[in-house]
């Protein structure tokens, strides 16, 4: 087993202004899940989202296998995405995106954008090879907060990904709403899901925490199934 940086989370941001947003639509928060896989917790995943100023959030992620797993699993898995609010654009653009996995099989990944350029320089193990990418291209981490964005005004999203050195495309749709019972309240949620040919992403997403997912699944075509669920949550005035 290994820990699984679940295609999923969404979170927040977004302010009003001329060109660079000087504060969130909603403030700082710090979202605590328990991982499963077949019936079983083998992780935690702990996400904080904060502003830094002139603009600028950063969007972190640790990972770690808990309980039982924990005596078989030693990886860790941190992520670090560096956004600027574009309020021209309404989106949230990536600046730098860090990857790290420590245990057996450690790896580290760090991209930079360039967006005067549109381009992006990524670096794994310390091999560095430059890509062109798209207006507008997101990172693999950072995109779930451009969801949160948009999850309340669209039915369907399409963004463009920097993910692994390739250029991918994410399509996500609205596929319905009702009232979800969670370990921090009983919250309306807006369904979010998002399918390929190797597995399908399901997101609910509560309205009043600013679309939060509390609750994410990932079906794989194997027949594997892993979930994240919210159990703790801090900001967002809770």
């Amino acid at each position: 087993m290994q820990i699984i940086s679940l295609v999923f989370f969404i979170s927040l941001i977004l302010a009003t202004s001329s060109v660079v947003a000087s504060e969130p639509v909603i403030p700082d928060f710090e979202a605590t899940y328990s991982l499963h896989r077949s019936g079983l917790t083998f992780g935690e995943s702990v996400r904080q989202f904060k502003s830094l100023g002139d603009g600028r959030y950063q969007f972190e992620s640790r990972t770690r296998s808990v309980g039982f797993a924990a005596m078989f699993i030693k990886e860790k898995v941190y992520e670090k995405s560096l956004l600027s609010f574009s309020a021209q654009k309404n989106r949230l653009l990536p600046d730098s995106y860090q990857y790290s996995r420590s245990g057996k099989k450690e790896r580290q990944v760090e991209l930079s954008f360039d967006r005067e350029k549109n381009r992006v320089i990524n670096r794994v193990n310390d091999d560095p090879w430059v890509m062109d990418i798209p207006e507008d291209t997101l990172d693999k981490f950072g995109y779930q907060l451009q969801i949160m964005l948009d999850a309340g005004e669209k039915e369907r999203f399409q963004y463009q990904i920097a993910d692994g050195g390739k250029l991918k495309q994410y399509n996500i749709e609205v596929i319905g709403t009702e009232m979800l019972k969670t370990a921090i309240g009983t919250y309306e949620v807006v369904v979010l899901q998002r399918s390929n040919d190797k597995r399908q992403t399901t997101m609910w997403c509560a309205k009043a925490l600013h679309y939060l997912p509390v609750k994410i699944t990932q079906k794989k075509k194997d027949g594997r199934e892993f979930r994240a669920e919210i159990k703790k949550l801090t900001g967002l005035g809770r």
